[in-house]
């Protein structure tokens, strides 16, 4: 009998703390918001193109790819992001965007069912990691090379993220892995995905603020979008035509752009920490 009284006397302690500890849990949870995990499918382009006057070659071999089905998730946490405004010239004087630093993505790359990149970055001086957005941009006529599916006159709102991946080697002479003769060459890459919307058809930014995906408002069905793989590619030697960044692409065209909230870590542990402590504080009372 004296088991039983010492048990119920013990549950009746734990037991409205226990409930004080999911609720506790349920409130820290919800305090330390969620962070949007976008997820991108689609189909890998047929070709590699050089961009910004490149001429030269790529080492690394993106062929494997080509005409095969990706999934690209990144999950940017943006927490403390400053914005930079700028114009965007020459093309549309007037009009800006915004870059917003520092901000870190994990991001992971699968391409015919098979892990290409995965990994974390963080936004630092001399990589391509941010969340570039802008608002009600109109179109002017006559930009040069206007890109597919844009409409001169027509107003438009945008969101980008990009990741850098790092380094993918030393090629051409980097027989001893690392890039310190003339004849070594180092490329890196960095992906970039980008979603635009038509306002006539959804207007998905309500402003300049870095939007917050997990509202209704950036509607994924409503727009067009892709993600480019870059090319950056640099010698020991230099010379013209052979060092970039950004010098050659492939195109990964989206066929569906979906964003999930993914838990932050820390409203995980705040549940088993705080569960822990009120188990603690039970205990003693029961034994006292």
């Amino acid at each position: 009998m004296k088991s039983h009284r010492r048990w119920a006397a013990v549950l009746s302690v734990t037991a409205p703390l226990l409930l004080a500890g999911l609720l506790l849990a349920s409130t820290g949870a919800h305090a330390a918001a969620a962070l949007p995990k976008i997820t991108i499918v689609g189909v890998v382009g047929s070709s590699l193109n050089n961009v910004n006057g490149y001429t030269g070659t790529i080492a690394y071999d993106p062929s494997p790819w080509f005409g095969k089905a990706f999934t690209l998730e990144m999950t940017a946490d943006a927490a403390g992001a400053v914005g930079v405004s700028e114009e965007l010239l020459p093309d549309i004087p007037g009009e800006f965007f915004n870059t917003w630093k520092p901000i870190t993505v994990d991001y992971r790359l699968t391409i015919n069912g098979a892990l290409v990149f995965s990994g974390t970055d963080t936004s630092n001086n001399g990589n391509g990691t941010r969340i570039e957005t802008f608002n009600d941009v109109t179109l002017p006529a006559g930009i040069p090379d206007m890109p597919a599916g844009f409409v001169a006159g027509h107003t438009y709102d945008d969101y980008a993220v990009g990741v850098s991946l790092g380094q993918l080697g030393c090629f051409d002479g980097g027989t001893n892995g690392v890039c310190d003769a003339p004849g070594d060459v180092t490329e890196h890459a960095g992906i970039v995905f980008d979603y635009v919307w038509d306002i006539a058809v959804h207007n998905a930014l309500a402003d300049d603020s870095l939007p917050n995906l997990l509202s209704a408002a950036p509607d994924f069905t409503k727009g067009s979008g892709s993600a480019d793989f870059n090319f950056g590619h640099f010698s020991q030697a230099g010379g013209p035509g052979l060092d970039g960044s950004d010098i050659a692409r492939v195109v990964l065209s989206a066929t569906s752009v979906t964003v999930a909230p993914v838990p932050v870590p820390a409203a995980i542990w705040l549940l088993g920490s705080g569960m822990l402590g009120l188990l603690g504080f039970a205990r003693r009372r029961a034994v006292r």
